[in-house]
Formats: C-alpha cells, structure tokens, sequence
C-alpha cells in the first residue's frame, strides 16, 4: 500500500532485523564507539552481542575488542601492566 514510503513511516519502537558485514577492523571500531560508558543502553547490547559472538570464534583477534572506557582493564588484563599513554 505505501511502497518504499514504508520504511520512513516506522515509529522508533518497531525493530527491524538487518545484516551487517564487516572486516575486523570496522568490528574494533563500531564497538569502541558503541560499547562506551556515554553510549545509549540499547546501542551499547548490541555491541557486547557482537563481542559475545565473536570472542570464541577469533579470541587472538578479539582479544582486546572493547568499548574505549574499558579498554585499559582490557590491555591490563592481558599484559599484566597499564597501556602507555602516549602524549
């Protein structure tokens, strides 16, 4: 009945399921951004989904996949030290 018109016509209280793809790289900084203590509640599940899903299948790689306000807890917990901060 409304066509493409549709899609504008949604209230913010519907959900729809998409498909994403991305490389590594995007992955690291979508949830650098998105998984952010300032972050919105709901963007931010999003993001610790993806980390959820992709930790078991790439752990070298995901190992330190974290939002920015986490990620010297991260970087400790792996190396055992603080990240340098670099000025």
């Amino acid at each position: 009945k409304y066509g493409s018109a549709a899609d504008y016509l949604m209230t913010n209280a519907h959900r729809r399921p998409i498909l994403m793809k991305m490389n590594l790289r995007e992955l690291y900084h979508f949830v650098r951004l998105r998984d952010d203590q300032h972050a919105q509640w709901d963007i931010r599940a999003l993001a610790r989904g993806l980390m959820v899903e992709i930790h078991p299948r790439l752990p070298l790689s995901a190992m330190l996949l974290c939002g920015k306000s986490n990620f010297a807890g991260e970087f400790e917990k792996q190396y055992q030290r603080p990240p340098r901060m670099v000025v």
